[in-house]
């Protein structure tokens, strides 16, 4: 066993958490000047980032100072979104490249009903 796997294997030296998220999702924030509730909003600006179980644990420990990696099935552009975000966020992502992708994109309008 190499030295640097042996010292990992003692609890010494770097230690890397690799997160995997099979079902990698691209979020959508929407921005509205005002929101009516049970009517339709119109919506001025949109944002998208990396989501999923395996990307928020990533997100977490990347907070709090640990190295992780953010690991997962991404394809088409909405892959490629999900690299960049978290590129930008500082984590480090290895992802494999799908070739289905199945995702809904809403642009212009949202709709926003109270709970209950």
């Amino acid at each position: 066993m190499p030295a640097d796997s042996q010292a990992r294997a003692a609890g010494q030296g770097p230690q890397v958490i690799v997160t995997v998220t099979l079902n990698t999702a691209l979020g959508a924030r929407y921005q509205a000047r005002q929101v009516a509730w049970d009517a339709t909003n119109q919506v001025s600006g949109v944002s998208y980032h990396a989501a999923g179980r395996g990307v928020a644990v990533a997100r977490v420990l990347h907070t709090f100072g640990h190295e992780a990696i953010a690991a997962g099935l991404a394809g088409g552009s909405a892959g490629e979104m999900i690299r960049a975000d978290l590129a930008r966020s500082g984590i480090p992502a290895d992802f494999t490249a799908v070739d289905l992708v199945a995702y809904e994109r809403l642009v212009g309008e949202a709709r926003v009903h109270p709970r209950g």
